[in-house]
């Protein structure tokens, strides 16, 4: 039976049902914000450990390395940081050697970001310590799971994105949905 029979075969087993019952155990908001919440610890104890930066560095470095050149603006739009975060996390960085900033020269108002040499190097071996945890915590599943997973996330992903916009009541004003659905 392939990924998707299976998820329709659930989806009608949902929908056949007169009245699921609520359960934590298999709430699936619950059990990736249990997830995420692990994860995200051993994430930053492995990051910071090794390499001394903070969760939001580390963030902004990879996301520097992956889209460059990008401006700071672009950079608040890729992240679910808060801008003033933002903007000090770079400052931090830029302190540090890892980023270089530059003016926009087609706009002046703007400042571009690109890794430096110096941070192009901690991107690959942060990268390589957080390959080796997924790996580890990947132990024993296949790539077609991986891709199956992945695609899952996607999906909660946009059609959380999209529940929000249209429900405008229930969003948390520390995000707007416009740049989340520009993030990493």
């Amino acid at each position: 039976m392939t990924e998707i029979s299976t998820a329709t075969q659930r989806d009608e087993e949902l929908a056949g049902s007169e009245k699921r019952r609520f359960s934590l155990e298999t709430y699936i908001p619950y059990q990736l914000s249990r997830c995420a919440s692990i994860i995200g610890h051993i994430i930053v104890d492995e990051i910071s450990s090794r390499f001394d930066l903070s969760p939001a560095e580390w963030r902004i470095l990879n996301i520097v390395v992956e889209y460059a050149p990008l401006s700071t603006r672009d950079l608040a739009a890729r992240t679910s940081l808060e801008k003033a975060l933002v903007s000090r996390t770079t400052a931090a960085l830029v302190e540090r050697g890892f980023v270089n900033k530059f003016v926009d020269p087609s706009d002046r108002r703007l400042l571009i970001l690109r890794a430096s040499r110096k941070g192009a190097q901690l991107h690959e071996r942060t990268s390589a310590c957080a390959l080796e945890v997924e790996n580890e915590l990947l132990n024993g599943r296949n790539q077609k799971d991986v891709n199956v997973a992945i695609n899952l996330l996607r999906h909660l992903r946009m059609n959380a994105l999209s529940y929000a916009q249209a429900n405008p009541s229930n969003r948390t004003k520390r995000y707007d949905i416009a740049e989340m659905s520009h993030e990493v």
